[in-house]
């Protein structure tokens, strides 16, 4: 297993595996908003001019050729999204992909800690990742989270 940032050539099929993982353990958990709202992130031309302006960065973990598990981080520490493939979850690809951000964050930007807005079903699974709640349950725009560090 090893842990690196997306090459533009990967992204396409980051996303894929993003949406595959989404539909699997998500969406039954999640309003039509929601849902609607994770296509919109995840849509190829939304985030490509993010990624080109150097506002986020795309991590992948891997296991030998295969892209198991993805994450999005916000160049300010923000983790806007961390999936793992089903039969790879609990396995500790999760808790590579939160370390490799972590050391990329510290080392480029200063930043000794990264942010997230949990759904409020995957607070223990950030938990596991090392993260804790900062604050109640919040809503906005249709979304309910947890916002934890």
């Amino acid at each position: 297993m090893y842990v690196r940032t997306l090459g533009n050539h990967e992204i396409m099929k980051s996303l894929h595996l993003a949406w595959e993982v989404f539909a699997q353990d998500m969406i039954p958990q999640c309003t039509n908003e929601e849902i609607e709202a994770f296509q919109y992130f995840i849509k190829y031309e939304n985030l490509m001019p993010k990624v080109d302006a150097g506002e986020i960065k795309l991590f992948g973990v891997w296991e030998q050729n295969e892209l198991c598990g993805m994450s999005i981080l916000r160049e300010n520490g923000h983790l806007q999204l961390i999936l793992v493939k089903k039969d790879k979850q609990r396995k500790g690809y999760g808790k590579m992909l939160v370390q490799k951000m972590g050391q990329y964050l510290l080392k480029n930007k200063g930043i000794t800690h990264m942010t997230t807005h949990a759904l409020p079903s995957a607070v223990e699974i950030y938990e596991k990742l090392g993260m804790k709640a900062v604050a109640e349950e919040q809503s906005c725009e249709g979304r309910s989270f947890v916002p934890m560090e």
